[in-house]
Order: structure tokens, then C-alpha cells, then sequence
């Protein structure tokens, strides 16, 4: 995580180094090495989250060399107790905010090595004690930064909150940690889209009790959800027993014909034994799913405090005519998704005229994908 927060503390971590090396009067090769630290260090780190595929654990790489930095730091104001226990504060809030205690952890291991290295290039007859001022001026730090960096993660923690009611916990942590809502502008991007729908459930909706509806949408949507976001994917929204799901926006993910398919598989699978249960209770469930490639404009809609990530344009049209197409158990897909998919179990469905398209569309009814261990299919309807 490199944001405004990082750079405060490492313009404070610099302020207590002037104020315990200045009354020493260093060599200027002490002073070059704080230089150093203090400005190649936080620029690689800015640049590395930057350009990072995954900026959350760059993140996590760039806290282990933040922590070895103070570590270092540590022996430079010298061994005395108020300016190094004020930097492995540091440390420790900074890395635990970020990734809890294992982090929390690591940067302590990371902290410790950096004074060892520290000692062993500067020599342990440079530590010696510092002044009231300079003890004073690091203490001002500390609280300093707690006050700051409390109503930092406040902020960040409402923005987190509010992120998640649209995004994926994974790609709403990844918008916070970049510092920017620029992965969220409206922009053009090929999406793999998903669309469900459950066969059978205006008749069950009309003859079930309220509360039998809700728990049976919760376990639907739970379980779709769950196999969409473990492929990668991001789900639109919720509509009734429609859902909408999409893959490749915000975040990019390499091959989403393929993820979403496996996603919809898995949705397929994981319904059997959903489907059993209310079988049990004497309503009979079925689920189709259509999946189809394309360019979209997506980016956030709506209003005051209700916002959805969307997708918008033919391939989302696409994928809910072929889900509409889709007998119960099917996954139905467009020409395009398998023409990026490699081995598949599919059968051939011909060319078929979709309403709002102008020219006819290959249809597929997919039954597997070939992994490593061979073609994974839903199980068998019973």
C-alpha cells in the first residue's frame, strides 16, 4: 500500500533522523546514507505498487523493506530507547494495518534484520544516546502519526465499506490500496458475461411462505456469488432469480471465457444438491445460465448512496437471450466464448437468431472444460 498516509510516516521517520543525528555532527557519508533511505527508498517503493500487477502484495513486499529501513533507521539515531521503540512503532502499525498480524510479524523479523545489517555497516561504536530535544522531537512523531493514521484507516475503512456493497472484497481493497477510484472509470473493455436465472420460481414464489423464498434467493445467490468471485469475477447484480455476473472489469484476469465458464459449471454442479433440498420440500427448481463475449462500457451507476459496477451493451443483451435459451442444466455460449476456450465438451446448437441482433449467433450448449485432470462437468441431474 503506497499512499499519503506511507509518505507522512516516512516524512516523519526523516524529521527524527535530523533531529538525532544533527547535535553529532555526522560524516557526510552518514548524512548520504539518510539521504539514500530517505528518498530512493519511498520512490522505489511508490514505483513498484505502481506498475505491480498485484498492488496489494506489493504492498506486502514493499512493508518488509519499509520495515528493514527502520530497522536500519534504528541504528543510525542511535540504540536508545525512546527513538527506536518509536520506529518500531512504526513499523508495526504501519505493517499490521495493512496485513494484520502474519504482516505485523514478518515486518518485525524484517525490522530486526535491518538493525543487524545497520550495526554491521555503520559499527556498533556509532550507537550512543541522544538528547532530550531529539528524544522529545521523536515522541512528537509517534503521537503524531497515531493521531493521523487513525483517521486515515477511518476513512479508509468507510471508503472499504462502501466499495464492498458493488465490488468484490479482493478488488475493493485493491481500489483503496491503490489510492485512486481510477480502476472505476468509465471506460471500454472486452467482458465475458454471465447471466442465471432459476426455472420454476414464479410458481414456487406464489406458493411458498416469504421466509422459504428469501432463504432459498440467500443459498442461490451465496452460491453463485461464491463460484463467480473464486474464478475471478464480479457479480452486477441481483435481480429477483436473476443474477448477472461478468469477468475481465474491473479487474483484469487472463483468460474470462474460460473462468466464466468454469464459473458457470461449477454454479451448474453446486445447484444439484441445492435443487435436492427444496425437491424434498415439494418445489421443483431448475437453472439456466448463458455466457457470451464481447466489448461493453463498463464503470459505476446509479445514485446518492446506492452504486453498482456495470457492464453495459449487446454482450450483456447476448448473454440473457442465451440464458432464456438455456433448458434447465444447460450453459449456453456464444460462438465467441468458445472460440478462446481450449479443449471443451460442447455440443453444437447450429446458428440461432437472437432478438435484437441483427445476424444469427453459434450456440453452444457447454458440458465441460478440460483441466489438467481431465474434462470437469456438472454433476448429472437426477
Amino acid at each position: 500500500m503506497t499512499n499519503p498516509l506511507r509518505v507522512f510516516g516516512w516524512a516523519l521517520v526523516c524529521l527524527m533522523m535530523v533531529a538525532c543525528l544533527y547535535p553529532r555532527d555526522p560524516s557526510p557519508l552518514v548524512w548520504l546514507w539518510v539521504v539514500g533511505w530517505s528518498l530512493c527508498w519511498p520512490v522505489l517503493a511508490i514505483l513498484h505498487t505502481r506498475w505491480a500487477d498485484d498492488p496489494r502484495r506489493a504492498g506486502y513486499r514493499n512493508i518488509l523493506v519499509d520495515s528493514a529501513g527502520f530497522g536500519v533507521f534504528a541504528v543510525v539515531v542511535s540504540g536508545s530507547l525512546i527513538p527506536a521503540t518509536s520506529l518500531l512503532f512504526f513499523q508495526l502499525f504501519n505493517s499490521a494495518a495493512v496485513g494484520g498480524a502474519a504482516s505485523a510479524l514478518r515486518g518485525f523479523v524484517a525490522f530486526v534484520l535491518g538493525t543487524v545489517l545497520g550495526v554491521l555497516v555503520l559499527g556498533a561504536s556509532f550507537v550512543a544516546d541522544v538528547g532530550p530535544f531529539a528524544a522529545w522531537v521523536c515522541m512528537l512523531c509517534m503521537v503524531l502519526y497515531v493521531i493521523v493514521g487513525i483517521t486515515w484507516f477511518y476513512r479508509g475503512n468507510r471508503q472499504l465499506i462502501r466499495l464492498r456493497n458493488y465490488l468484490p472484497d479482493r478488488v475493493a481493497k485493491m481500489v483503496l490500496n491503490s489510492g485512486s477510484e481510477e480502476l472505476l472509470q468509465p471506460r471500454r473493455a472486452r467482458v465475458t458475461v454471465c447471466a442465471f436465472d432459476l426455472r420454476g420460481f414464479t410458481a414456487f414464489s406464489d406458493a411458498a411462505d416469504p421466509e422459504q423464498v428469501i432463504a432459498l434467493l440467500r443459498d442461490y445467490y451465496a452460491m453463485v456469488g461464491t463460484a463467480v468471485e473464486d474464478c475471478g469475477g464480479t457479480v452486477e447484480r441481483f435481480a429477483g432469480d436473476g443474477m448477472v455476473a461478468f469477468f475481465n472489469a474491473p479487474e483484469a484476469v487472463p483468460d474470462a471465457e474460460t473462468r466464466a465458464l468454469r464459473a458457470a459449471l461449477r454454479v451448474q454442479s453446486g445447484f444439484r444438491s441445492l435443487r435436492q433440498t427444496w425437491l424434498g420440500r415439494g418445489h421443483d427448481l431448475g437453472l439456466g445460465i448463458g455466457v457470451a463475449s464481447g466489448e461493453a462500457t463498463v464503470g459505476t451507476i446509479g445514485f446518492g448512496d446506492q452504486w453498482q459496477y456495470a457492464a453495459i451493451g449487446t454482450v450483456t443483451n447476448l448473454s440473457a437471450r442465451l440464458c432464456a435459451m438455456a433448458a434447465d442444466g444447460e450453459v449456453l455460449a456464444s460462438g465467441e466464448v468458445l472460440a478462446t476456450v481450449g479443449d471443451a465438451d460442447a455440443e453444437d446448437r447450429g446458428e440461432q437468431s437472437i432478438r435484437g441482433l441483427g445476424e444469427p449467433v453459434p450456440v453452444f450448449n457447454v458440458r465441460g472444460l478440460a483441466d489438467a485432470g481431465g474434462l470437469s462437468r456438472p454433476a448429472a441431474r437426477d
